[in-house]
């Protein structure tokens, strides 16, 4: 994966998996373009106590984190390999 596109997806994964869901601190971004991304926090957070706190279950999480609208919308102007690499990024953050 290019630094570029890491540093872009690891921004918005900080962004919406940290600091939206009440990290105490904001964290660093690496790119000075980086919009904060509407999200819905809520459905986030539900998501992952769904999925992840009670059954473990990250395949299903990452399915429906990228059924809300603005996932989609980001993705469909990657190409397949980059999605596929978005979708690898987006896996390690929710294993944390």
């Amino acid at each position: 994966m290019e630094f570029r596109l890491l540093s872009k997806y690891d921004d918005l994964f900080t962004d919406v998996l940290l600091d939206a869901l009440h990290l105490w601190f904001p964290t660093i971004k690496m790119n000075a373009d980086h919009r904060h991304p509407r999200v819905p926090c809520a459905r986030v957070l539900e998501i992952i106590q769904k999925n992840l706190l009670a059954t473990e279950r990250i395949n299903d999480a990452v399915r429906e984190l990228l059924d809300i609208d603005y996932f989609k919308h980001y993705l469909s102007t990657k190409t397949i390999k980059q999605q596929q690499e978005f979708v690898q990024h987006m896996k390690r953050y929710l294993c944390m």
